[in-house]
C-alpha cells in the first residue's frame, strides 16, 4: 500500500490586456491522481501524475455582446493503470500518453432576447511507450473524443408573451473507443438534443421543464474496463 501525507500539485497562471477586445492567458498545472487499482503483488498501483499546459486568447466585442475564446492545450500522463492480465484485476503503473487539442467558443446577443452558444473541440491523444500496445490510436483517451461540438440557443418570446423562454441544443461527438490499448468496442459518431421551456412567474421566481437527449438516441459511453449505455431521454 501508499500513504500520502503531504503532496504540493503547483498551479501557475498569466493574464494580460492586449487591447480593449483582446487578452491572452497562460496557465500550468501538475496531474497527482491516486489510484485504487492493484498489482499482481496486491499493491496499489502509483499515483498517475502529469502536466498540463494551456495557452489562449479571448475576446470580447459589439459592447459585450459577442465574447469568444481560443485554447490551445497539452496534457502529459505517466503511470497510467495498464492492464497485466485478462482478468482485469491486475494492473501495473506503466502507461505514457499525451493529448493535444483545441478548443473554440463563442457566445453571443442576436437581439435582446435571443442568444446563441457554441463550442467545439478537437482532441488528439497518443500512447507515448511501447508498454502501452497501442502507439497512434486515442483509445487511452476514453473520455474525450476526437471531435467535440456543441450549440445552443435560449429565445425570449416577445411581447405579452415575454415571460416564456425556449432553447435548444445539439451535442455532437466523432466515435468512442473502450477499454484500454487496441479498442474492442467503438462508438460510432453520434449527435443528441436537447430542449428548455421556462416561464418567469415574478422577478424572483421562474419555473423551467428540461429534455436532455430529446430523441432518446442510444449510444455506449467508454469506462476504464468496458461501456455503458448513455443516459437515455430525461425530462426534469
Amino acid at each position: 500500500s501508499h500513504a500520502y501525507k503531504k503532496k504540493v500539485t503547483p498551479y501557475a497562471g498569466l493574464v494580460a490586456d492586449v487591447d480593449d477586445a483582446h487578452s491572452v492567458y497562460a496557465s500550468y498545472s501538475t496531474i497527482f491522481q491516486p489510484q485504487a487499482l492493484r498489482t499482481p503483488s496486491g499493491e496499489l498501483l502509483k499515483p498517475m501524475e502529469g502536466e498540463q499546459f494551456e495557452v489562449g486568447v479571448k475576446g470580447n466585442y459589439l459592447d459585450g455582446r459577442l465574447q469568444t475564446s481560443a485554447a490551445l492545450y497539452q496534457i502529459t500522463q505517466s503511470n497510467r493503470a495498464l492492464p497485466t492480465d485478462d482478468t482485469g484485476q491486475f494492473f501495473a503503473a506503466a502507461g505514457k500518453a499525451r493529448s493535444r487539442g483545441l478548443d473554440l467558443r463563442a457566445s453571443g446577443q442576436i437581439t435582446p432576447g435571443w442568444t446563441v452558444m457554441a463550442g467545439y473541440t478537437y482532441n488528439d491523444s497518443k500512447y507515448l511507450d511501447e508498454a502501452s500496445l497501442d502507439t497512434s490510436a486515442s483509445a487511452f483517451s476514453q473520455i474525450a473524443p476526437k471531435h467535440l461540438f456543441r450549440v445552443w440557443t435560449n429565445y425570449r418570446l416577445p411581447g405579452d408573451l415575454s415571460r416564456w423562454e425556449v432553447g435548444g441544443g445539439i451535442n455532437a461527438t466523432s466515435k468512442l473507443f473502450s477499454g484500454s490499448g487496441a479498442p474492442t468496442v467503438t462508438q460510432s459518431g453520434f449527435y443528441t438534443a436537447d430542449a428548455r421551456i421556462a416561464y418567469k412567474i415574478d422577478p424572483h421566481m421562474t419555473v423551467s421543464l428540461n429534455a436532455t437527449n430529446l430523441f432518446d438516441k442510444h449510444y455506449y459511453m467508454p469506462q476504464s474496463q468496458g461501456v455503458v449505455f448513455g443516459e437515455g431521454r430525461r425530462v426534469a
